[in-house]
């Protein structure tokens, strides 16, 4: 399985490249999953003069 994400980042890109640093390593049939979780709590999505705000719930 696999997930394909598209979109833009307009603020925060010290928050992606924190993200594209860790560590990842093989599990089962999957390649490049991180080693440690890695959570995303809030997002905000912007479309079309619509904001979005969604927080996340944990588990």
């Amino acid at each position: 399985m696999a997930y394909a994400v598209f979109g833009r980042v307009t603020a925060g890109m010290d928050v992606v490249d924190t993200i594209a640093a860790v560590a990842v390593g093989n599990r089962g049939p999957f390649q490049n999953v991180p080693n440690t979780p890695v959570e995303i709590i809030s997002i905000t999505v912007q479309t079309i003069g619509q904001h979005y705000h969604v927080t996340l719930g944990r588990p």
